[in-house]
């Protein structure tokens, strides 16, 4: 009798898993602001659309018709998940949800969409079908030319880069020359740098030199597409001055350059920093 008990309790526990309804949230700065119900076979189609639905789909429909970028669309996108709160089960409103997502190169999103969109209108399968065959070649292309373009960028930032700081005066921008400089390089698809971790500089009859190559440390920079990268280094300085009749001297001005900023790739040859950093003072990243 206990077993038939536990035989039928597992059942019915299952029985309320498979029962549970899907739902999709819209997420706004990391908070869910909205969800909507997946449409399942048992789900009849229904148009009738209450007030609030008809209100946000009017606005879809405005916020559409002044799309002129693919980002615009984030708005219709938005628009039409609100609607399906207040009428799940309209087909039409799933087909311009998916087709807002599509235009948006959510590609994922649109896809689910549209099939939720041939759960409730299976006698438009070979529409849909073809039109999923089109988003996945999109998806493709999207991909192999993002990876095209984030090779080439990791090409541009390869090489040795003078480090230079500029600071905003009355007259416009004083650029000063530094003597620091970094090297990136590709090694195994990856993206390196190396900066340095200390540095000698020389001075002899007023002309400043490196007197020895400075100390490196490698960093290994990922993420995005490579038209910007994040760099946060320390370098410690030193400086010797030499006379011009000879005698040399090392005064206790030794310091340490603090770098941390975000470069962003103008061309292959000019990186600038998008953010200012210790005061007015900013940097760019100008190739050797």
């Amino acid at each position: 009798m206990k077993k038939t008990v536990f035989f039928i309790t597992v059942l019915f526990a299952c029985a309320n898993i498979f029962a549970q309804e899907i739902q999709y949230p819209w997420t706004e700065n990391g908070t869910v602001v909205a969800r909507i119900k997946k449409p399942t076979s048992s789900s009849v189609p229904d148009c009738n659309l209450n007030a609030e639905a008809n209100r946000h789909v009017g606005r879809a429909k405005e916020f559409r018709a002044a799309a002129v970028k693919a980002e615009d669309y984030r708005d219709v996108c938005k628009e039409y998940f609100f609607a399906l709160q207040y009428a799940p089960n309209c087909p039409d409103i799933w087909y311009n949800a998916a087709y807002s997502e599509e235009m948006l190169q959510n590609y994922d999103w649109a896809i689910l969409f549209y099939n939720d969109y041939l759960t409730l209108n299976p006698s438009d399968r070979n529409n849909i079908e073809m039109k999923i065959g089109e988003i996945e070649a999109k998806k493709e292309m999207a991909q192999n030319q993002k990876i095209q373009e984030t090779k080439m960028n990791m090409e541009k930032w390869a090489g040795t880069w003078n480090i230079w700081r500029y600071s905003e005066m009355e007259d416009g921008y004083l650029h000063v020359t530094s003597y620091e400089y970094i090297r990136f390089y590709i090694e195994n698809g990856n993206l390196y740098v190396q900066v340095p971790k200390s540095v000698n500089v020389y001075h002899q009859c007023g002309a400043e030199k490196n007197s020895e190559v400075p100390t490196w440390k490698v960093l290994r920079l990922s993420g995005g597409d490579y038209s910007s990268i994040s760099l946060e280094f320390n370098v410690y300085v030193k400086k010797t001055y030499e006379t011009c009749r000879g005698s040399s001297y090392t005064p206790d001005d030794e310091y340490t350059l603090n770098y941390k900023g975000t470069f962003k790739l103008e061309d292959e040859n000019l990186a600038l920093s998008e953010e200012k950093i210790n005061g007015d003072v900013k940097y760019k990243l100008k190739r050797r």
